[in-house]
């Protein structure tokens, strides 16, 4: 993956952490050239800070204090947080999506995802015996004795090992991380949309997901990317998608609902008894697209504008809903008085 190192940049993000580990973002614009400093929440400058390098591909847009890995996806999309309009909808409907950037660590502490179980052992090798783990704040994660971090709460934490005599003999710092996947709806055949773009962190960055998953059979979806396409076959329905992070029974799953609203009759099978009447609905019709309904044998039944049938004499026919291209048929049984 393609790299830079920015010596100066137009615009740069400042990221700084607050001691329950929640980011505080400003924007700003600096000078060429201008050394910056570690801020605490209020914005106090850390005199103990060291210097720090911004890596970033094809962007302007950078993260103070953090690593970050960008990624290039080539279809329709927004980055985290918006689509420039003012709101966090995706935007679906550019030929070229703008690189997501992934962040690894954040001021030097590598970052775990809530749910994941993550083995930390080799941290502690040179410590001795270890008793037991003790994280900092009580309640955010927890540790076994094998040294097996599963975190809960976004923050930052201290993993403490505890020896035998019940003293501290080391400690280390994460930065968890927790993903929220929001609800997706598509509502054309064939359309496509990035499950990513409905994926957000509960700060301003993102951490690369391992891959992505889609029950039914309503839509295909990229394990990599998490492209999602929807069948041509005019299904509708739900599906469940999910973002893992991890491998195995050691990953952390996050789950969506994907409504594939197509247009769909209220009945696609009809009995009746001639002379009598029944309303059929097209369910999810798009707005602004007339609807066209017709009978195929109208001595047997007739259909009006809005869908509402005329049972007239025994027989069998087929009642269409037309919408641009797609046609939508219900079966219909007509019965006689004798019947």
């Amino acid at each position: 993956m393609k790299k830079r190192i920015l010596k100066s940049v137009a615009t740069l993000m400042m990221i700084s952490f607050a001691s329950t580990g929640v980011l505080a973002a400003e924007a700003a614009l600096p000078e060429e050239n201008t050394v910056y400093e570690e801020t605490d929440a209020e914005g106090v400058a850390d005199p103990d800070a060291s210097d720090f390098e911004i890596v970033t591909a094809d962007t302007d847009a950078c993260v103070y204090g953090a690593e970050i890995v960008t990624m290039s996806v080539n279809d329709a999309g927004v980055t985290p947080g918006g689509n420039g309009n003012g709101d966090n909808t995706p935007d679906t409907t550019s030929d070229n999506r703008t690189p997501k950037e992934y962040v690894t660590s954040l001021n030097g502490i590598p970052i775990v995802v809530a749910k994941q179980k993550v083995d930390i052992s080799s941290e502690f090798a040179s410590a001795g015996l270890i008793k037991k783990f003790i994280v900092e704040p009580r309640g955010y994660a927890k540790v076994n004795k094998k040294g097996i971090l599963v975190a809960k709460k976004p923050g930052t934490i201290k993993i403490n090992a505890i020896d035998p005599a019940g003293s501290v003999v080391a400690t280390v710092e994460r930065v968890v991380y927790q993903p929220r996947l929001y609800p997706m709806t598509v509502t054309k055949r064939g359309e496509v949309i990035y499950a990513e773009d409905y994926l957000k962190g509960d700060s301003d960055y993102l951490v690369k997901p391992t891959g992505w998953t889609i029950t039914k059979n309503l839509a295909v979806i990229d394990p990599e990317t998490g492209k999602v396409t929807v069948g041509m076959d005019g299904k509708h329905g739900k599906a469940l998608v999910t973002v893992v992070y991890g491998e195995g029974n050691t990953a952390a799953k996050y789950k969506a609902t994907l409504n594939v609203n197509l247009p769909y009759l209220s009945a696609t099978k009809l009995t009746l008894q001639a002379g009598t009447y029944k309303k059929l609905k097209l369910r999810n019709a798009p707005v602004g697209v007339p609807v066209i309904w017709s009978s195929s044998k109208e001595k047997v039944a007739t259909v009006n504008d809005s869908g509402k049938i005329k049972a007239k004499k025994a027989g069998k026919c087929e009642i269409s809903a037309r919408v641009g291209e797609y046609e939508y048929i219900c079966k219909l049984t007509v019965k006689g008085d004798d019947d």
